[in-house]
């Protein structure tokens, strides 16, 4: 809230209309991702199966290790969130606990939370509702994502300690500077270790957030900025706030713990 008054959307941070808990642009991008729902929540059900060896080709699902495990503990838990949630939102309708309603049925779930947009906008759990489903959707489409045989990761040498990019499924390389052999997954860590404290743009520090397993939207890390909740570590020539990932895992587990 500044000093006159003016109050901001949490997701997105634009100016909220009297009455709205969010802006009609967080209204739009989370109808954006719930029609996503029910490919997404297929593609998940069948990995699922993959993972637990019940159907599907080895092939239909190979997630970055060690996701199979990520996974089958993960997607239960998440799946009863957006339940929940459509749920509430259906409570919040009618003015009592539905009388009907299918857990499960994603085509069903995705329809209820496209109506009714102006109530979803003044809607006291909206920001809660956005916040966790986006997140659930985005950290499933992760854990279900098959790494590409071209996709590269940076690396670092334990010897020279050079930063170096190779694709994802080569267990180990040469360094091109010293030629010591490279462990991937043991360099992957030395270079993540560096990039923790790295002061870089907002936008960065969030995608580098998702190395270590923190799955955050912007929106979600700007409002966090405009609260104080955030600081930025240094800044540019021009006075724009730079952040370490550091700092935005840390803010993420003191309001998550």
């Amino acid at each position: 809230m500044t000093s006159m008054g003016e109050v901001f959307c949490p997701i997105t941070g634009e100016p909220l209309q009297p009455g709205q808990s969010v802006s009609r642009g967080a209204v739009n991008k989370f109808h954006t991702y719930i029609k996503t729902l029910p490919s997404l929540m297929n593609d998940v059900a069948y990995a699922v199966a993959a993972a637990r060896g019940d159907g599907g080709g080895a092939q239909a699902c190979m997630p970055k290790a060690p996701i199979n495990l990520a996974l089958l503990d993960e997607a239960a838990e998440m799946t009863d969130a957006i339940n929940t949630w459509a749920a509430e939102w259906l409570t919040h309708l009618s003015g009592e606990a539905p009388r009907i309603f299918i857990a499960g049925d994603w085509t069903f779930i995705s329809r209820i939370f496209a109506c009714q947009e102006g109530k979803f906008s003044r809607w006291d759990d909206a920001p809660a509702c956005i916040d966790e489903i986006i997140y659930v959707l985005d950290r499933l489409e992760y854990l279900i994502s098959k790494p590409s045989p071209t996709e590269k990761i940076m690396i670092r040498c334990s010897a020279c300690q050079l930063f170096y990019s190779v694709p994802t499924v080569k267990l180990a390389s040469r360094c091109p500077s010293c030629g010591t052999q490279v462990d991937t997954s043991e360099g992957r860590d030395r270079c993540l270790e560096a990039l923790y404290d790295v002061p870089v743009s907002l936008g960065e520090a969030v995608l580098a957030c998702r190395l270590y397993g923190v799955f955050l939207k912007i929106e979600t890390v700007r409002s966090w900025v405009k609260r104080g909740y955030l600081a930025a570590s240094a800044e540019t020539s021009t006075g724009k706030g730079l952040f370490t990932p550091r700092s935005v895992v840390e803010v993420f587990s003191e309001r998550n713990c």
